[in-house]
């Protein structure tokens, strides 16, 4: 099951995550194996508000780390990355992100 999760999820069939996790009880913080890549990782590469929004509601963890220590705000983009940093970080860690570095 967790293979067809996380490929419904790199191929944006959201429909499906939400049937695994919300039917078959599968978690909403599983990763890929081999990259790491969490769902929040994939909702955030592809710019799904609404995927993200879903997920938090579920207890996904937003900081979740890939296997070469990115966060999801490193795949994410614009708005989107906007929207993850309010949800998962901090003021202070928003002016790092933004900014740089302190």
């Amino acid at each position: 099951m967790r293979r067809r999760v996380l490929d419904s999820a790199a191929l944006g069939e959201w429909a499906l995550v939400r049937e695994a996790v919300e039917v078959q009880g599968c978690s909403v913080n599983i990763q890929e194996e081999d990259t790491g890549f969490s769902l929040v990782h994939w909702a955030a590469q592809q710019g799904n508000a609404e995927a993200l929004a879903w997920l938090a509601e579920r207890g996904a963890f937003l900081r979740l780390k890939d296997k070469r220590g990115k966060p999801a705000l490193a795949v994410a983009g614009g708005a989107f990355a906007a929207m993850l940093l309010e949800r998962a970080y901090s003021p202070v860690e928003r002016v790092v992100y933004t900014r740089g570095g302190p």
